[in-house]
């Protein structure tokens, strides 16, 4: 059996993304981060691939994480929606799981920052994988 290499095409599709956002008035921070201004102050979103699988494929998608500090329910709330909102003024609606925080975040709360993941994948721009959500 051999291996098969997505770095170069999963690098690929994370510059589509990041370009994209670019456009929107995104600031790319470097390689594979860009800034976002919200109404807690700025926040940086990076990119890294993540393999997902459902019935028994795995598929590999990007995953865009960030962290906040010191931040309520309501305001992290308004910028996950706004985060959504920017992704799909882009053609490209993050993973959508009715169970998950804001329903296409995961969320992970420390004592002094909470840290959210969020997934996208140009081949699923409607956020759908097999008519299934996660």
């Amino acid at each position: 059996m051999s291996k098969l290499d997505l770095n170069d095409e999963l690098d690929n599709e994370m510059y589509k993304v990041i370009n994209k956002l670019e456009e929107n008035g995104y600031k790319r921070e470097d390689e594979f981060c860009i800034k976002m201004q919200s109404k807690i102050g700025d926040i940086y979103i990076a990119f890294f691939p993540k393999l997902l699988q459902y019935d028994n494929k795995t598929i590999p998608w990007i995953c865009c994480q960030f962290e906040v500090e010191d931040t309520n329910e309501e305001e992290l709330t308004s910028v996950c929606k706004q985060i959504v909102k920017e992704f799909e003024e882009i053609d490209l609606k993050p993973f959508m799981d009715e169970d998950a925080y804001c329903q296409h975040f995961t969320k992970k709360d420390n004592k002094e920052w909470t840290k959210l993941q969020m997934y996208v994948n140009i081949d699923f721009p409607n956020g759908e994988w097999h008519n299934h959500t996660l």
